[in-house]
């Protein structure tokens, strides 16, 4: 999935168990979801918060890798691989 400029894209497998609560919040930021899906809560919170603010609000079960064309970080391109605190 990509966010809706093409320049972050998010491959996730697991599950993310508050994201309910999350994408409440993000809407209340303003961001808008096309989907239902827990993946699309993962791209608009890395660029609310970041990807240390994002992994840090997640409970589940979860890994994923997100790329980052530079946009949303300092014009400079990102890969994060990120899995769940119990891997």
């Amino acid at each position: 999935m990509t966010n809706e400029r093409g320049d972050v894209a998010l491959t996730f497998n697991g599950e993310i168990y508050n994201y309910l609560v999350l994408k409440s919040e993000l809407i209340q930021l303003g961001y808008h979801f096309l989907t239902g899906t827990d993946t699309e809560v993962i791209i608009h919170g890395y660029k609310e918060w970041g990807i240390d603010g994002l992994v840090g609000r997640l409970r589940g079960m979860f890994a994923f890798a997100l790329h980052d064309r530079g946009r949303y970080s300092r014009k400079e391109e990102f890969l994060f691989l990120v899995r769940d605190r119990l891997g």
